[in-house]
């Protein structure tokens, strides 16, 4: 059997017994929270950079988007408090429309 010890999603576990693949899986504790989010979040982040297929970088960007959002509640945030964060950030600094590099400083 394999050893991976990395955070997968909820369903995952279920999936694999559906499948008949044998398993064996547990809970984080409240300590190693930021400790896997973090690390799943490089995961998915190095996925995305490697992806060359637009359709599967959206669903890349999609894995991103989860794990942020766990991310905010495990720091206990609302997801309508990290979206009007997101959103103050647009009033104040803009987005990326533009593409403006900053060459010096």
């Amino acid at each position: 059997m394999a050893r991976y010890n990395k955070l997968i999603r909820d369903l995952v576990p279920e999936n694999m017994t559906r499948a008949g693949v044998a398993h064996t899986i547990r809970q984080a504790d409240p300590g190693e929270v930021d400790f896997y989010l973090n690390r799943k979040l490089r995961e998915e982040v190095e996925e995305y950079l490697a992806e060359k297929d637009p359709k599967k970088k959206l669903k890349e960007l999609g894995d991103i988007q989860e794990v942020t959002r766990k991310m905010a509640m495990s720091l206990g945030f609302t997801l309508e408090e990290l979206e009007a964060v997101r959103a103050e950030k647009y009033r104040t600094h803009g987005g990326f429309s533009k593409m403006i590099i900053l060459e010096e400083s």
